[in-house]
């Protein structure tokens, strides 16, 4: 047997010491019972009115804001950012990532995997209790796999590799593998236990209006588009929190997320508009922290039906590789970071992070050349363009709106006609499902945090199939027997290094293929008082337990 112990003796002590980290909204939901909500809900409001208490010691109340609201309270609704970022507050997976995206434990103490790599055996942390008061066990890990593998649209591929999940006993789960993965931890990492009397014969509402978990912090209140506020639970099994009450504040609008933040109302922003950061850092009591994140910007392009729901008139030209590669070479991207993004992007030939296993230094972007754009349109038959719809989230990432302005206004100079249909997130979502089949043009962002750029393609570029759950981003349905054949190969790869060869494979013949047109690189942008302690983490998670005051 392969054992993986990270932590499971030694480390215990640690790993109790630091606990672990890493959808259909009320307008007020209670976790809690009335009489111990009613207390939790003072001390919020409390703790969000005061900064220090009486005596003059250091508050511990943190007020965060959040670029749009969550997409549910169901920890198996929606896998996005924001909502991630909350979920983790309540709930937690058997194991999560550090600071440097190491898979370390968290209800899970010890794992192994066999040799052959068909079963992962988990042996859990005794003791854990749900904010309920109810026992954690083997049974709420089966039961919330099940539900993710079986039920959740947006967790099923996480289980694509798993054919079941088995209680042997009160603290061991094995899932058995209907092929190897050995990739299998960096997906459990992002799935949330809930509480197997929350899951099993329950609607996905009712799931979302329930919400225990075994997490650092416990759920008072979520009023929809306004806050959720959360305190910390006092009988979690690790340490403690400094930070005793949040309120995480929904602000779609970058302008008066800034406001807020400037009013002295907010101590962590993050999604801070590239226009503002100087006025920020230049405010009294205000600090600025950058970094590069790991979120691609890039245009999906629906390329397999005939008929695109993007294209006026019926048709779909995307389907034509020259045409993919005009709309491609048409767009400035240098032009857009330096002035739309103002220098805090990086501009990428590939969806795959720089630092992540498999990146290839070598593929360069297609050069921003509209004559040669122009050329290949007439070459596919569309000397005089077409008429299409670019979806985009208004909110989705900085500056979005006017990026999605600016790429439609290089299309429209090589003859292409574009409608920008602009959604909040909420709306956006939804709407871009591969399922859906709403969309067929859009820009969009996505990350992972896994360290292994396989992940990203077979996310983006493996043949999208929604009952077997693979390519859940693949929203153009890009499609490639020999890239689906490279993925299979590369994800059952133990060899890290024949991995990297495999995908750096796969990354050429997509971008031969025009399959997406990646754009740029976001930079992390985050305003903080100058009373909080705190360091941004790769995923842009603002966690509360990673703040500290001054």
């Amino acid at each position: 047997m392969k054992k993986h112990w990270n932590f499971a003796l030694v480390a215990a002590a640690a790993l109790l010491l630091a606990g672990c980290s890493s959808s259909t909204t009320n307008t007020s939901t209670e976790a809690q019972t009335e009489s111990s909500a009613t207390a939790e809900t003072t001390q919020a409001e409390a703790g969000q009115e005061e900064t220090t208490d009486t005596a003059g010691d250091k508050r511990d109340n943190v007020v965060i804001a959040l670029t749009t609201d969550v997409s549910s309270l169901n920890p198996y609704g929606q896998d996005n950012n924001v909502t991630n970022q909350v979920m983790f507050h309540i709930y937690e997976p058997l194991v999560t990532q550090d600071r440097d995206l190491n898979i370390v434990p968290c209800l899970a103490d010890s794992w192994e995997e066999s040799e052959d790599g068909m079963t992962w055996t988990f042996k859990l942390h005794e003791g854990v209790k749900f904010h309920d008061g109810s026992d954690f066990t083997a049974e709420d890990v089966v039961a919330s796999y099940n539900y993710a593998k079986n039920e959740s649209d947006s967790y099923k591929s996480r289980f694509a590799t798993v054919d079941s999940i088995e209680a042997v006993d009160d603290y061991t789960v094995v899932l058995h593998m209907n092929k190897k993965y050995p990739l299998l931890l960096t997906d459990l990492a992002m799935v949330c236990i809930s509480n197997k009397e929350n899951i099993e014969g329950k609607t996905e509402e009712e799931i979302g209006n329930s919400v225990i978990g075994t997490g650092r912090y416990k759920l008072v209140e979520h009023v929809k588009e306004d806050h959720i506020d959360m305190v910390v639970n006092e009988d979690y099994w690790g340490e403690i929190p400094e930070i005793k009450s949040v309120r995480f504040r929904p602000i779609s609008n970058a302008a008066t997320r800034t406001a807020t933040m400037l009013s002295g109302e907010l101590d962590v922003m993050g999604g801070v508009s590239v226009q503002d950061v100087d006025r920020l850092e230049a405010a009294e009591g205000i600090h600025i922290i950058t970094e590069p994140s790991m979120e691609m910007i890039y245009i999906n392009m629906e390329q397999t039906l005939d008929d695109n729901p993007a294209v006026e008139g019926g048709g779909n030209p995307l389907k034509d590789v020259r045409v993919r590669k005009a709309m491609y070479q048409a767009i400035d991207t240098d032009m857009i970071i330096n002035n739309i993004m103002q220098g805090h992007a990086y501009p990428t030939a590939t969806l795959i992070r720089d630092t992540f296993n498999g990146f290839n230094p070598d593929l360069e972007r297609y050069p921003y050349d509209p004559e040669a754009a122009k050329q290949l349109l007439a070459e596919a038959g569309y000397p005089d363009g077409f008429m299409i719809t670019l979806d985009a989230g208004s909110d989705i990432t900085v500056n979005s709106s006017e990026v999605a302005q600016a790429v439609a206004s290089y299309w429209e100079k090589i003859g292409i006609k574009v409608n920008v249909n602009l959604m909040p997130s909420a709306t956006f979502l939804p709407h871009i499902r591969p399922y859906e089949h709403k969309t067929g043009l859009l820009i969009s962002a996505w990350s992972v945090y896994t360290g292994e750029g396989i992940t990203m393609m077979n996310q983006h570029c493996y043949t999208y199939d929604q009952e077997k759950g693979t390519g859940n981003a693949n929203r153009g349905h890009y499609s490639n027997p020999e890239v689906d054949k490279l993925i299979d190969e590369a994800m059952q790869e133990s060899d890290k290094e024949r991995r990297a060869e495999l995908t750096r494979e796969i990354d050429q013949i997509t971008h031969d293929d025009v399959a997406y047109i990646p754009l740029y690189v976001q930079e992390n942008i985050f305003a903080v008082k100058d009373d909080i302690d705190y360091t941004p983490r790769f995923n842009k998670y603002v966690f509360a337990w990673d703040i500290s005051i001054k």
